[in-house]
Parts: C-alpha cells; sequence; structure tokens
C-alpha cells in the first residue's frame, strides 16, 4: 500500500523511498508551486516555503512575528514593491541597481543575483536539504559551497575562504574592535545587542542584513490551526452544550504486605504455621511448581442481529486424543451488547494434558432458558512437553460453507446423539441429545427445567441458575436506573450487570446515547439508497481519522428519516461520513458530508442530538472522475508519487466539501489557500473478509467494529435477490423458495407469518384439493378398457398420476419452506436429501405431464387427419413405447438437478437453511438453461403445430365437401367441423394458453425489483400448475366419449355411496 502522507510532501525534507517510488519520483520531485502556498500557518511567517518566496510577499508588518520582520523593514525602507524582496546585488540582472530590490521573477530561477545567494535560498545553504545546521545560512561564493553563520557577516574576521562575509561590508577595517557593529554611516554598536533584533539601528539596516536567512521551518501544522466549515450551516448557531470537567479525587492505595514466602500465592497463617493458597496455575507448599495448563485468549465475534437479553455461552472442554476423555471444562459467558470488545482470558488445568485437544462448543442462552446450539471448533494443541501452552482463536462467525460441503458423517460410537462437524476441522464428534451425557452419549443425565445436558455431565444453564443440574437459583441484586435490567454474570463470582433499555449507557445506565437524525433527503436521491453505512469520526489533533461507530443500513427509503444512535457515546463526534452503496459493483459508491464541526469549537462544545440532511452539494467528489485532472492534461495517467501533488487543486479549483481517491479521504477547507486535511482510508474496509456470504457474485459489505459483525448483500443488476443473493428468476425457472423466500419471516409461526404466505398456503390447499379430485377420476375413467381404446387413453392415465404426485409434491415443498423456516432442524444431511428429491420431482413430472399433453394433441391431429383408417391398436403400442421413452430421456436429463441444490444458512438469524440452486460450473448451468427453454417452449410450439395443422385439416375437409355439395356456405362448412371437433380444439387451445402465459412470465421480464411484480411472478407459478390440477375439465368434459363415461361413473359413486348404511 501507498504510505506517503500527504503532510510529508513537497516539504523540503525527502523520505527514503523505496525502489518502485525511485522509478516514478519522489515525495519531493514534481512539486507544483502552490504547494507552497497551501496553508495559512505557512504564510508571512518569514520563512520561504516557495522557491521564488512567493508566500513572503504583499505581508504586513503586524502579521510578521518578531523574529521575522528584519526582511519587512529592509524591504520598506529600500522603497520595494509588492512583488519584489530585499537584496544586495552582486550581478547586473535586474535593471535598477540603484535600489537593493529583486523582482520575485528573478528568485528561485537558480541564478544568484544576491549577497549570501539570499534569492536562491531554498537550492543553497539551506539546512533542511543539505544537512547543514540551523545556525549556517550565509553562502559564502557562488563556487563555493561552503556555508557560515549570519553573525560572522562584517565581524571583521574573514569566515569565508576568499573573505566574501567581510567583502559585503567594505567600509569595516580588519583592525575594528571585536564585539561592536559599525555601521556605514559611522554608528557603533555593542554587536550581540542590535544585530538581528528586529530594529534598524544603522540608517541604512546593515545590522539586519540576512538575518531572515536563519529562520527555521515552521512546526508541523495541526488541525487546530484548520478552520472547517460547519455542516449543516446552522449548526455554529445553535447552543452546544459546554464540556464539564468533573474533577477526579486521587485514593491513595494501601501498603500491600510482602507476598515473597508465595510464589503468585497468598500467604496465611494457620496457628503458628504459615501456609500457602496458591493461584489457579500454581502448587506445592509455596507455590513453587508450576501446574500443566493451557491458557486461552478468547475473541467473539456476534453478528449484530442477536437480541440484546441473549447472552452466548462457550462451553471449553480439554479432550484427551486417545480416549476423548474430558480432562477439564471451563464456561464463558459473553453478552454482546456488553461485552463487545472484551477478550476473555481461559485457564483448563490438567495433570494429564500433554495429549489433547481443545474443543469449544458456542451456545445461545437467555435469563428462562437454553436457546440452542450454533458451532462447536477444534483446536489442536502443538509442543505438549511444554508445561504452559498458550492458545490466542477468534470465534465466529460461522463458517457454515465447510460444514455443508460435507455431507456423510460418521462417527465410531454416537449412541444417543448427533454425528456433527467442526467448525474448521474435517474431524466429526458426538453431540449428545438433551438427557444423555458421557463420551458416547450412552449414560442419562437430566437438568433442570430449561437447560440442557452435556457431554461431560454437567447441564448448560440459564442465566437464571447455576450448578451441575442447574437446580440453584442464581439470584442477584445490582443498582440500575431507566428501567434496565439486572443480568448475573458468573455465579462463582456474583458478579452482575445492567442491561440498558432504550438509549441508556453506562455502568447503571445513567447515560443517554447521543443521536443524528437525517431528517430530509434531497430530489436528486433515489427513492430507495440500497446500502447505507454511517461512519462516526473523531478527528485528532494532528488530523487522524478515529472511527467511534460504524452503522450499516440497506434500503432506505428517502422518503423517511433515518435515525442513528451513537452508541455508548453521550456526544456527537467532529464529523460524520455517509457512504452510499448504489450496485454491486465494487468501486460503485460515494461519500457524503452529513455533520461537520471546526476542531477548535468541537474542543470546547459538544452536540447530544441534531438533525441533518443528505444533500447532493455534500458529496465528496472522485479525483478520478474530476475534469480538472483530465483536461488539458492527463494528470489521473502520472505515476501515483506524482499525481496526488496535485490534488491540492481539487480544493482551490472547485467548490468541494471533501475528495477521495484509492488511498487517501480528503476535507476541504473553508479558505481555498489552506491545506486540505488528508488521511490515509482505506476504501475497501467494509469489503466482506472470507468467508464471503453473499452467493452469485453479490457484494458483501460488512461492517466489523467493536466485536460485532454484521454485513448486508447488494446483488447484481436485477437477475438475483434475496438476503444472500441466493435467489434467481429466469435463469433456473421459477422456484417456491425464490417468490416467497423475501417474505418469510424465519424464526416467527405462522400466525405472525406475512399475508402473502397464509393466502399462498390456502391457494395450495385449494388447488391440491381440487388437482386430486379431478386426477382420481380421470383416474378412475382411463383405467376402463373402453377409455384406452386409443393411445390418448394412456397419455391420459399417465398424466393424472403424474400431476397425482406432483401436486403432493408441490404442497410438501411448501410445508419444507414453512418447517425450515419457522423450526431450527439439526439434522442438515435429511433436509439436503430430502429437498434434492422434491425439486427433482417437481422438475421431472410437470415436464413428464407436458409433453404427455403434447403427444396426446398429436395423435389427435393423426386421427382428424386419418379418419376411419386411423390404427388404434398401433397408436396404443405407440403411446406404451413414448411413454417409457419419455420417462427415461427425461430422467436422464434431469439427472444433475439433485446435485444442484445445496442448503446454505444465513448466520444472522441463526441456524435457519435454505435449499437453493447452486452450479459448479458455468456450463452445467449454460446446459440447465438450455434445458428449461426446452421444455418451456418445446410443447408450446408443437402444441400450437398440432393446432394449426388440425384447423388446416379442417379447412382443406371443407374445400372438398364445398366442391361436392354447393348448398353451403364456406363458413357454415368450417363451422360444423370445428364443432364437430370442438373437444380437440379446444384442450390445444387451454394448454396453449397456460404454457403460453407461463413462459411469456418465466422468460419476460426476470426482475423483481418491485412488490408487484413479485405478485405477478408468484401468480406464473401456480397458473404453471394449472393444467396438473385440470385435467379433468380440459381433457374429460370436452370429449363426448370420456365425459359419457364420467358422468357413468359419477352415478355409480353416488349409487354406491346411497347405498352404505
Amino acid at each position: 500500500m501507498f504510505d506517503f502522507n500527504l503532510k510529508d510532501l513537497c516539504n523540503g525534507r525527502e523520505i527514503k523511498p523505496s525502489l518502485i517510488h525511485l522509478i516514478n519520483g519522489t515525495d519531493e520531485t514534481d512539486c507544483e508551486d502552490f504547494w507552497c502556498l497551501s496553508s495559512l500557518s505557512i504564510r508571512c511567517n518569514g520563512y520561504w516555503e516557495c522557491a521564488d518566496g512567493r508566500d513572503e510577499l504583499n505581508c504586513s508588518l503586524d502579521s510578521l512575528p518578531a523574529t521575522a520582520r528584519s526582511a519587512k523593514l529592509l524591504h520598506i525602507l529600500n522603497g520595494c514593491n509588492a512583488t519584489e524582496h530585499f537584496c544586495l546585488h552582486i550581478s547586473n540582472r535586474s535593471r535598477d541597481l540603484t535600489r537593493s530590490c529583486i523582482s520575485s521573477l528573478l528568485t528561485g530561477d537558480g541564478h544568484v543575483d544576491c549577497w549570501s545567494a539570499s534569492d536562491e535560498r531554498h537550492a543553497i545553504c539551506d539546512y533542511r536539504k543539505t544537512g547543514l545546521t540551523l545556525i549556517n545560512s550565509y553562502r559564502c561564493t557562488e563556487g563555493n559551497s561552503e556555508c557560515v553563520p549570519v553573525s560572522h557577516i562584517c565581524d571583521g574576521d574573514h569566515s569565508c575562504p576568499m573573505g566574501e562575509d567581510e567583502k559585503v561590508c567594505d567600509w569595516i577595517t580588519i583592525n575594528k574592535i571585536s564585539g561592536l557593529f559599525y555601521c556605514r554611516n559611522g554608528s557603533e554598536f555593542v554587536r550581540h545587542y542590535v544585530q538581528c533584533n528586529g530594529k534598524l539601528d544603522c540608517a541604512d539596516g546593515e545590522d539586519e542584513w540576512f538575518c531572515d536567512l536563519e529562520l527555521s521551518a515552521p512546526k508541523e501544522t495541526q488541525l487546530v490551526e484548520i478552520n472547517i466549515p460547519f455542516y449543516p450551516a446552522h449548526l455554529q448557531n445553535i447552543n452546544m452544550k459546554p464540556i464539564s470537567h468533573a474533577q477526579t479525587r486521587v485514593i491513595p492505595s494501601s501498603i500491600a504486605k510482602s507476598t515473597w514466602f508465595c510464589n503468585r500465592g497468598i500467604p496465611v497463617i494457620d496457628i503458628e504455621l504459615r501456609r500457602c493458597l496458591c493461584s489457579p496455575g500454581y502448587f506445592g507448599e509455596r507455590c513453587e511448581n508450576q501446574q500443566e495448563r493451557i491458557s486461552i485468549i478468547l475473541q467473539i465475534i456476534s453478528s449484530s442481529s442477536l437480541q440484546r437479553d441473549i447472552a452466548i455461552k462457550l462451553i471449553l472442554y480439554l479432550v484427551d486424543i486417545a480416549s476423548l476423555k474430558i480432562l477439564a471444562y471451563e464456561e464463558v459467558l459473553h453478552l454482546p451488547c456488553i461485552h463487545s470488545s472484551y477478550k476473555h482470558l481461559v485457564l483448563l488445568s490438567s495433570a494429564r494434558a500433554q495429549h489433547s485437544f481443545v474443543r469449544i462448543d458456542w451456545y445461545e442462552i437467555n435469563m428462562q432458558r437454553v436457546i440452542g446450539y450454533r458451532a462447536s471448533w477444534k483446536f489442536n494443541l502443538s509442543f505438549p512437553f511444554l508445561p504452559v501452552r498458550r492458545l490466542a482463536v477468534r470465534l465466529g462467525p460461522f463458517n457454515d460453507e465447510h460444514v455443508s460441503s460435507r455431507t456423510k458423517f460418521t462417527c465410531n460410537l454416537c449412541i444417543h446423539g448427533q454425528c456433527l462437524s467442526y467448525q474448521i476441522s474435517d474431524d466429526v464428534f458426538c453431540r449428545c441429545y438433551n438427557g444423555w451425557t458421557g463420551v458416547a452419549c450412552n449414560e442419562t443425565f437430566h437438568c433442570a427445567l430449561g437447560a440442557i445436558s452435556l457431554n461431560s455431565h454437567r447441564c448448560l444453564c440459564p442465566m437464571n441458575r447455576y450448578g451441575a443440574r442447574c437446580f440453584i437459583q442464581n439470584i442477584v441484586v445490582c443498582r440500575w436506573l431507566n428501567e434496565a435490567t439486572c443480568l448475573p454474570l458468573d455465579a462463582r463470582s456474583k458478579r452482575s450487570t445492567c442491561l440498558c433499555s432504550g438509549n441508556y449507557f453506562g455502568q447503571y445506565c445513567e447515560q443517554q446515547y447521543a443521536n443524528l437524525t437525517i431528517r430530509t433527503f434531497d430530489t436528486y436521491q433515489p427513492k430507495v439508497l440500497p446500502i447505507v453505512l454511517i461512519q462516526f469520526v473523531r478527528i485528532t489533533s494532528f488530523g487522524n481519522m478515529l472511527f467511534e461507530n460504524i452503522f450499516l443500513f440497506e434500503n432506505i427509503s428517502t422518503s423517511h428519516s433515518l435515525v442513528i444512535h451513537h452508541i455508548n457515546y453521550e456526544y456527537l463526534p467532529s464529523l460524520v461520513i455517509c457512504k452510499v452503496f448504489c450496485s454491486s459493483s465494487i468501486g460503485d459508491h460515494v461519500y457524503y458530508i452529513i455533520f461537520q464541526i471546526p476542531y477548535r469549537i468541537f474542543l470546547n462544545f459538544k452536540v447530544r442530538h441534531f438533525e441533518t440532511q443528505l444533500e447532493t452539494s455534500q458529496k465528496c467528489a472522485d479525483v478520478r472522475k474530476m475534469e480538472i485532472f483530465k483536461k488539458p492534461i492527463n494528470i489521473i495517467a502520472y505515476p501515483y508519487i506524482k499525481r496526488i501533488k496535485y490534488y491540492l487543486r481539487a480544493c482551490t479549483e472547485n467548490d468541494l466539501r471533501c475528495f477521495y481517491d484509492e488511498v487517501y479521504m480528503c476535507l476541504c477547507p473553508i479558505q481555498r489557500n489552506q491545506t486540505a486535511i488528508c488521511n490515509f482510508y482505506d476504501h475497501t474496509r467494509e469489503t466482506c473478509k472470507a468467508p464471503n456470504y453473499c452467493l452469485n457474485e453479490g457484494l458483501c459489505v460488512e461492517n466489523r467494529h467493536k466485536g460485532i459483525v454484521e454485513f448486508v448483500c447488494l446483488c447484481p443488476s436485477c437477475h438475483y435477490y434475496g438476503s444472500l443473493c441466493q435467489f434467481s428468476i429466469g435463469r433456473q425457472g421459477l422456484s417456491i423458495d425464490g417468490l416467497l423466500g423475501t417474505t418469510m419471516r424465519t424464526g416467527k409461526p405462522l400466525s405472525e407469518q406475512s399475508i402473502i404466505i397464509k393466502m399462498t398456503m390456502t391457494t395450495l390447499i385449494i388447488m391440491i384439493t381440487f388437482g386430486l379430485v379431478g386426477n382420481i377420476l380421470c383416474i378412475i375413467i382411463f383405467a376402463q378398457k373402453n377409455s384406452r381404446a386409443t393411445g390418448s387413453g394412456y397419455y391420459l392415465f399417465l398424466m393424472s398420476m403424474y400431476n397425482i404426485v406432483a401436486l403432493i409434491l408441490l404442497g410438501l415443498r411448501f410445508t419444507y419452506l414453512l418447517v425450515t423456516q419457522m423450526i431450527i432442524l439439526n439434522n442438515r444431511v435429511r433436509l439436503l436429501i430430502l429437498c434434492q428429491c422434491l425439486e427433482f420431482g417437481l422438475t421431472i413430472l410437470p415436464n413428464l405431464s407436458n409433453w404427455l399433453s403434447v403427444c396426446v394433441g398429436i395423435e389427435r391431429t393423426y386421427i382428424v387427419a386419418y379418419g376411419v383408417l386411423f390404427n388404434k391398436q398401433k397408436s396404443i403400442c405407440v403411446a406404451k413405447l413414448l411413454c417409457l421413452v419419455l420417462l427415461i430421456v427425461l430422467a436422464g436429463l434431469t439427472v444433475h438437478e439433485p446435485m444442484t441444490r445445496q442448503w446454505i444458512e444465513d448466520p444472522r438469524i441463526g441456524r435457519f437453511t435454505w435449499c437453493i440452486t447452486e452450479y459448479d460450473s458455468t456450463k452445467l448451468q449454460t446446459f440447465a438453461s438450455i434445458l428449461l427453454i426446452i421444455n418451456l417452449a418445446g410443447p408450446f410450439l408443437v402444441n400450437l403445430l398440432s393446432m394449426s395443422i388440425l384447423i388446416f385439416i379442417i379447412t382443406r375437409k371443407k374445400l372438398n365437401l364445398k366442391q361436392n355439395n354447393s348448398d353451403q356456405s364456406f363458413i357454415t362448412v368450417l363451422y360444423q367441423q370445428i364443432c364437430y371437433y370442438e373437444h380437440f380444439i379446444l384442450s390445444s387451445a387451454i394448454l396453449l394458453l397456460l404454457t403460453l402465459l407461463r413462459l411469456i412470465i418465466t422468460l419476460g421480464s426476470l426482475c423483481i425489483d418491485t412488490s408487484w411484480r413479485n405478485y405477478i411472478f408468484l401468480s406464473g407459478y401456480f397458473i404453471s400448475f394449472i393444467p396438473f390440477m385440470a385435467t379433468l375439465f380440459i381433457f374429460v368434459i370436452p370429449s363426448p366419449t370420456y365425459r359419457t363415461e364420467l358422468i357413468s361413473h359419477l352415478k355409480q359413486i353416488r349409487h354406491f355411496s346411497i347405498s352404505i348404511p
């Protein structure tokens, strides 16, 4: 990464660059002139920041410090104008040699025109570049690079090799008294008192010559000196609360008694003997022996979606590798809302810990019960010969991708438990069901209500209980304010804490969060902002950015206010930045300054609550997109070390509040000639590191701050959607997960689900009921031999059975979705197999039914075409063969479907799983898309073709009839033929219409970006299943033959039901 601070650029002090910077230049090459005018702190201070000294032109005498007034007094004495410097000429380049002045156009040009090279002081005798001491500032001659102190000038002694330090004062002779200063007019003064004292003691000012050469460069500018603007502007008019500095009373500590007798222990007196109480890591009479132990430092990264009253309890086991026996056991209670930035220290001690490993189980609990198990980790221990071994681990978030890649877990012995895999290891372990314990989960063990049993012959207790079986009530008393809740932390120490309610925080919930409200958005903003990142930034006195809080929001409506609480802070910081992500492209984001207080004001006043707005005028510019860096010269194409030296143009030539590039974030001051405040800024810090939870190339934006992680997925275009971009429309066809997944309320019972879920369930019940009744009647009809006189009967018989199974699978698939989103199921292997079977059936059965309907349409066309010559027996043989071939072909083409189904888990909402489609290669995805189009468009085109041929045949017969019987008109004969074959045409027309609707919805508009489009796709999904429930109405009722059979069987059923007593 580029590691130059902009403050170090073009300041005359070259930093040793790396090799790549040597190739492209250094921090002191290619510097633009306006760098020397970039800050008020370097203007009119007597020191030349610019090579030509322009930063010291046009300065009033009062604006200069006392030590820097010599040059200005000489400037006035010699009548120099605003563009000239004082100069004692040694060349004739200046046309007016009667005045001791030189134009700024002749300074800093590399040619020495003045004594002591005062016009070229940056290149000669500059202590910052040459390594000289500050006092060696007078240059002897042009051919000699030696520099001497200014105090040696005109002292009667030759300090320069050629005596140049005395030639400038040619009126002074060598035999003058040392210690005196002799003016041109004969006046004499004590040198120590008059030379370079900021006053003209000599009439011509000789005592102040060259004094400004000894002025040092100013110290590094602090932010206190830079005046950044208020935002919003009316913020400067509000009554801000001043800081009240509390007085701290220091309580002196008592003198501790000597503990040399016990090694890290506590000495106690037992009658006349002195004994030692040893710390856990030591033992012996005087704690001289170190006990074998494992020292573990834990950092817990939790999800921001975890409820405030839910705690994380970690169970740590020290397990023997050979026997899997638990050697040591410890518990850690972690409250994310309180311990978010804590690191826990745990000691596991055992005399037989040489060949062992550490196992950590993660559970979530509350006051009344254990909510559930989340994950387990296994950590192997190296160096078994050491008495103390250390382990530093960071737990969370969960890597379910690793676990889901394994579908078969085999434990050597797991009787009453579940065989699970560790998070970061391929090893497996047996987790006991509640009520069982032991290595093999073969021993009964009962716990109190709300607790669960563990492998270690102990129970995992909720926060209000403790003990081996959790029968002891954990009663704590704590002091709290503002309706807080008292939570016990550790039963052994009786410690407790306050869980604050609302916007309060502090040890006793006595303080209230500061908050910032984004009340309005300007009209240039879209209606919905996909992802918004609010960063509360504290600016230090040297301009460094420290993030106090970062908040992540998604789908923010610009028509509503957004209130952000500054967690654990009573006052707002001096700067709040809003980062808006516009699309799934990594670089497609913008920054806004939504709150800003100048540092001087911020030091003395604080703001608790404020309302602001998100305005386009506060948008930070990307220097890579600014026209001033592209025209007339493409500065962006310069090497980076050279390009950043032009960044001051961003503030001086534009009305900006801030700007940024790939490395820096810069704030512009009020006055354009001041230095911009630039800080290193990692623009990719919000991009999810491994693991990346977002699928299908979705942009994962995360917020890892103070031990809590949260993330949001921004899906590409509109083909993918869902919380993890796991759903798709069009490329994999319509699925019930994709259509209902965004409306599911995970973890909620059916009564609390959305109206869409309830309507879908009602619609499915009606469809399945009607479909089962209709298809059963069709099976009864086509089971009769008379109804299977042609091949169509066989097609419709199998179609009815396929339709029944398809409708049942559809109901089971919806039930699967409800159950997996409302209830946590731990057996993931069975869930995955069930999902694969359901999806395979819902893929192949509809396709079989559609192609069988195509066969019916083709055969009916043949019947019309051949009439009495149609061979029924041959059609039955062909039908039997086609039914078998279709089943084999479609099953072979769909065999890849189970392999593309995987389950995933959203770590923000717990162990609720989704069954999604995930392809291992683009070729397989392309094949599946082509197959989908064939199975949709194929039946549609064939039905359209068969119906067209059918109408053509009818028209041809009509023309033949017209030639033989001219009494009937064309329309009359056509109408008669259509009426005769209406059951053929009607069936084909209904199938054609339903297939066309599904084809349009699936392959037409593939974008779900609004709720009403989701409703259209959901309707299209149900429409696609209408043929499976309407076989009776499409094929049976329109046909006179089948209708007669139906009426006959209905009468038999009615007669049978009446005869039953």
